[in-house]
């Protein structure tokens, strides 16, 4: 499914155009706002504040829709917020925000994100439906990375959202392979999302290999 790349952020941490923090130290000890709690918008702001200097563990992390963020970083009732697309593009449009850095690049340059999955049960059972599922979703993903244009006009006329045209746009992934999937494992290991890291391999359904 989705997978980050440095080279295309669609998501990043911001604070209000006005606000005096410029940096990962200057959040410290700050209320910080993403979609939601123990998610990737959290590791990766943690992430990158360490990466940068920074303490996470003296912020208080808040749940907040994207779309409220704006408004809820000019009034000072959050002093930062991970933001994604299309919002980000949006608020930065307006001027409602400052971009203060790319939070994934806390988790690592490149990682995949999302990826389809079921029942160990199901996928050995259907190992066919498996391949076959997987060879559909590599050349979707292929044709969605090279046809943004194309497929701008699909996700308006699914979603009813108008695209930015300052808009970066998600990447898909085109592989399955436990190195593209350890490192967001192991950055949600280290910020108590999960208990404790393991082997991403494991994740991968032997007919899908």
């Amino acid at each position: 499914a989705g997978a980050y790349s440095s080279k295309d952020p669609t998501t990043a941490p911001v604070v209000a155009k006005n606000s005096p923090i410029k940096n990962a130290k200057e959040l410290d000890g700050k209320t910080i706002a993403g979609n939601g709690l123990k998610n990737i918008t959290q590791v990766g702001a943690f992430a990158w504040m360490a990466k940068n200097g920074g303490d996470p563990a003296t912020t208080k992390f808040v749940e907040m829709p994207f779309s409220q963020m704006p408004a809820a970083l000019s009034a000072g009732r959050i002093d930062a917020a991970v933001m994604a697309e299309p919002d980000l593009s949006a608020a930065v449009a307006d001027g409602s925000v400052r971009v203060l850095g790319n939070c994934y690049d806390g988790i690592a340059n490149n990682f995949l994100i999302g990826a389809w999955f079921t029942t160990a049960a199901w996928a050995k059972a259907h190992p066919d439906a498996v391949k076959r599922f997987q060879a559909v979703m590599i050349r979707t993903a292929q044709w969605a990375n090279t046809h943004q244009a194309e497929s701008g006009k699909i996700l308006t006329k699914d979603t009813k959202i108008a695209a930015p045209a300052n808009m970066k746009r998600a990447l898909y992934g085109t592989k399955l392979d436990a190195a593209s999937l350890q490192p967001l494992v192991d950055a949600s290991a280290k910020y108590g999302v999960l208990t404790k890291t393991f082997n991403a391999g494991d994740m991968i359904a032997p007919e899908a290999k």
